[in-house]
């Protein structure tokens, strides 16, 4: 097979946003290797990337000019948006050819809650690659956030709330010592 690269345009639809071409392929990957590898594309625009003939069926042109749009909105309005990678009809390589032109940058995180997450931002601010696992070490949610910070390290309102009682009950001697 070749491995030319070759122009793929977006679709839109009659709103303006762009769609992924419903070609009917599966979902096909491997599991993400840690950290993502670097290589030619990781700091090529979003909108000109060039995309491998040999494995690609157009899905990665048209994922990489949604989340350009999604990080402009986010810049220019602060607007955050989610791309769920499990629900992609990406053919054989894509997945990898996406970790490849959005490579990874210099902020990661992992959390522990019910199983393991794996949180890095890419080459891109703003573009998060968040990964979750179950306790078997299954991929449960693989996903693209596009925001300033991941709603997953963001601390939850009520859990501030707990935190506070618990510093303050500290801090006034009634500690029970746990």
């Amino acid at each position: 097979m070749s491995s030319q690269s070759i122009p793929i345009h977006a679709q839109t639809n009659e709103h303006g946003e762009v769609t992924l071409p419903n070609n009917g392929t599966a979902h096909a990957r491997l599991p993400r290797p840690n950290p993502l590898p670097e290589g030619e594309g990781t700091n090529e625009s979003l909108r000109e990337f060039n995309v491998n003939e040999a494995y690609s069926v157009g899905n990665i042109r048209a994922l990489l000019a949604e989340i350009a749009d999604r990080l402009e909105k986010l810049d220019s309005f602060g607007e955050t948006g989610m791309i769920d990678l499990n629900s992609l009809p990406l053919a054989p390589g894509e997945y990898e050819q996406l970790q490849q032109a959005l490579g990874q940058g210099e902020v990661s995180v992992r959390v522990e809650a019910i199983g393991p997450s794996e949180i890095f931002e890419t080459h891109y601010p703003g573009v998060w690659w968040v990964t979750h696992y179950n306790v078997e070490g299954d991929i449960v949610a693989d996903m693209l956030e596009i925001a300033w910070l991941p709603q997953i390290i963001r601390s939850q309102p009520e859990d501030v709330h707990a935190g506070l009682e618990r510093l303050q009950a500290q801090l006034s001697g009634v500690h029970d010592g746990s």
